[in-house]
């Protein structure tokens, strides 16, 4: 991608201006004690402002979003792919159910971003002033929040089924393969053209072997995503319980869970969930970048 159209990229901007924002965040967080009061001021307000900047990007994305809701889905690679290897009557019955659930995650998600983009635009038009009646920051920015860390919690499922899915249809094909080397061998090396051969030998031992390789590839691409989508819950899970950080279900986190000892507590919040969101962002900037 040129250069002068990685600039024009709404989400490249985003991003950048966002690696600026929790970069910042983490030298708060671990040597806050340290800087002096004028580099700490002056990361604050860095801080402040990129956050503030990136909610004008957002309300540009959730233009988009709105536009790709009015548009018809499109079927995407990894439909494609997942469709192209193998028939329903092929598939086990278990990946044709993880299927139908990752779809319906993906309602869902939809639907947690159409209200946290709401909700965010709603916050952001209240700090520009253009919103006064009736306006509580609080109540908005928790819902913001909220949203955000559901659908952070909901991608990291549809993940995990996914993965789960990948690995269960190539130990299937890899089990073809296998199997129809093992034919292959049985008629002493004439091929895969005797009548008598199975629906298993009659596939093309190179065929199979390529469609591992191409599953392989979509495996490492669902880790990729599921690690994303952990520091994504670390930042949003973070913001979220410090929104609700003085009731009753955030007080019972304090004592049972080290999630809230990560990126819950005050004293390591900027730090941990600063980190999460900087390698987040960096990750997407080199998505954006190939």
């Amino acid at each position: 991608m040129k250069a002068s159209a990685v600039s024009k990229h709404l989400n490249f901007r985003d991003k950048s201006v966002k690696t600026l924002q929790y970069a910042s965040r983490v030298l708060l967080g671990y040597y806050g004690e340290t800087l002096e009061s004028t580099t700490k001021s002056t990361l604050h307000t860095v801080v402040q402002n990129c956050s503030q900047g990136r909610k004008a990007f957002r309300l540009l994305k959730s233009v988009n979003m709105l536009q790709s809701l009015i548009l018809p889905p499109s079927f995407s690679q990894d439909d494609a792919l997942m469709s192209s290897l193998g028939n329903d009557d092929e598939c086990h019955e278990n990946v044709k159910k993880c299927r139908e659930v990752a779809k319906q995650c993906e309602s869902l998600e939809l639907m947690c971003m159409v209200g946290y983009y709401a909700c965010d635009n709603i916050l952001f038009l209240g700090r520009a002033k253009i919103l006064r009646n009736s306006y509580n920051a609080q109540f908005w920015e928790s819902a913001t929040f909220s949203f955000w860390a559901i659908n952070d919690v909901i991608a990291l499922f549809r993940g995990s089924v996914s993965l789960f899915t990948c690995q269960t249809e190539i130990n299937r094909i890899e089990n073809q393969a296998l199997m129809a080397k093992e034919g292959e061998r049985e008629r002493g090396g004439e091929g895969l053209s005797d009548s008598h051969t199975t629906s298993t030998d009659r596939t093309p031992i190179a065929d199979l072997e390529g469609c591992v390789t191409a599953l392989l590839l979509h495996r490492k691409k669902i880790v990729r995503t599921l690690i994303k989508s952990l520091l994504d819950l670390g930042v949003s899970g973070g913001h979220c319980m410090n929104c609700y950080r003085h009731t009753g279900i955030v007080k019972a986190l304090d004592k049972f869970t080290p999630f809230y000892q990560l990126f819950g507590k005050e004293a390591n919040m900027n730090g941990n969930t600063g980190l999460c969101g900087l390698i987040s962002a960096l990750m997407t900037i080199q998505d954006i970048l190939r």
